[in-house]
């Protein structure tokens, strides 16, 4: 067991107090023996130390046991970072491109029918009115032929 943690996102080394933690492990385990009831075991977590914090960024996640560099990882996922960010922007242009090329297909559609719905409303409209106008203009024809003796040929 080592007396330094390397925190693994910014490199940095953290000490702890390995006898505590060795006492501490000797305690848990001590505890941890079986008991007649599973029940009767009590509260553990006082047992465990808590996690020192990193003195570069003050966070306690990413922690590696040793005295180890991480470098090369930082640096390469920096890279990828730069990669993704460098390729993001003409991702992201593309599926713009995409999303307003299906949004004006759905607008013309749209309008499309839209349109058809009015010109359906006006034929509707002029073939209502026509019917009304012959059918007005008929029936004083029809008087007509009934006054005159009729149409039929007698």
């Amino acid at each position: 067991m080592t007396p330094y943690l390397t925190r693994q996102r910014c490199n940095c080394v953290t000490f702890i107090d390995l006898q505590r933690v060795r006492r501490k492990a000797d305690q848990l385990a001590a505890s941890m023996q079986p008991l007649n009831d599973a029940d009767e075991r009590g509260d553990t977590t006082p047992l465990y130390e808590q996690v020192p914090k990193c003195p570069g960024c003050g966070s306690t996640r990413y922690l590696r046991a040793g005295v180890v560099s991480f470098q090369e990882q930082i640096e390469e996922e920096r890279n990828a970072i730069k990669e993704f960010e460098r390729r993001r922007v003409p991702a992201t242009v593309l599926l713009h491109r995409i999303a307003r090329g299906f949004l004006g297909r759905l607008e013309f559609r749209r309008r499309l029918l839209e349109s058809e719905r009015y010109l359906r409303k006006i034929n509707r409209a002029a073939t209502r009115v026509q019917t009304r106008v012959h059918g007005r203009l008929q029936i004083p024809l029809l008087k007509r032929r009934v006054k005159m003796g009729g149409g039929s040929g007698n």
